[in-house]
């Protein structure tokens, strides 16, 4: 399957042209927002990479195996948003944030595309699970397919995360839960408390190397939690073997998630 994103090489060009840097390690990270087998889900696909690092001048995303993708929206369908943060090397070095949408385009107006050439099954136009990166020639505007490397994104299948109350004596109730990931236990991620209708966590805490964690709150009245995950971290090591044909081979990999628990109702212990 091939996938074009028109128009995405030009303002990435547009933001990165400038002198020469001096490396070029970019990162994939996927991230599933609904972790159940078989259903579907939004993914949120992200490229980063350090500010000292060469300009991008196109990425290339592989979807993993078992997943599957709509290619048949008419053209001019919303099928996402994009956010970005620009460097724009000719202006000083300013950070800039670009906002857009994701748009379903023809692929018979893209077949000349200087990014990948060819007729595609479907054109995603930005308005604004294995990637290749391809830097720019550092201080022209022209692509370096020698510098093409790999990122690889480790996605979980299944995602657990449980959240209980136990009342405590002088209105202390203790909050507790476990996180697994494909049924093992998940050590280090930062759970977050939340009540309904606020959008600032209350509290923390940090799953442990049972993946249990439990954070104490003191409460005066009947009180409704949730608990949310969103963790990004790095692989020491690229799990799968490397795409064939990739200069720089593998250099990055990522695991990425996001789960949240329903409401729990918490009341304080006289």
């Amino acid at each position: 399957m091939r996938l074009a994103v028109a128009a995405g090489a030009a303002v990435v060009g547009l933001a990165f042209a400038g002198p020469a840097l001096a490396a070029y390690n970019p990162n994939l990270i996927a991230i599933s927002v609904s972790n159940a087998p078989g259903k579907p889900t939004t993914m949120i696909l992200a490229h980063t990479q350090e500010a000292s690092d060469d300009p991008t001048a196109k990425d290339t995303i592989y979807a993993a195996p078992g997943y599957g993708v709509n290619l048949t929206q008419p053209v001019g369908t919303k099928i996402g948003d994009v956010t970005a943060r620009l460097i724009l090397r000719d202006a000083g070095n300013a950070e800039v944030d670009v906002d857009g949408q994701v748009i379903a385009d023809n692929p018979a107006l893209h077949p000349s595309d200087p990014c990948a050439p060819g007729l595609h099954q479907a054109v995603w136009k930005l308005r604004i699970w294995r990637a290749t990166f391809t830097p720019y020639t550092p201080g022209t505007p022209y692509p370096n397919p020698v510098g093409t490397t790999e990122g690889q994104a480790l996605v979980p299948g299944r995602v657990s995360l449980t959240l209980a109350v136990k009342r405590l004596k002088h209105g202390v109730v203790l909050l507790q839960g476990r996180l697994l990931i494909d049924g093992q236990a998940f050590r280090g991620a930062t759970v977050e408390l939340y009540v309904p209708g606020k959008t600032k966590a209350v509290a923390k805490g940090k799953t442990n190397s049972t993946g249990r964690y439990s954070i104490r709150k003191r409460i005066k009245k009947k009180t409704r939690y949730h608990a949310e995950v969103f963790f990004i971290g790095s692989l020491a090591s690229c799990p799968a073997t490397p795409l064939p044909g990739v200069p720089q081979g593998c250099k990055t990999a990522t695991v990425s998630f996001a789960v949240a628990t329903k409401n729990v109702l918490a009341r304080p212990r006289r």
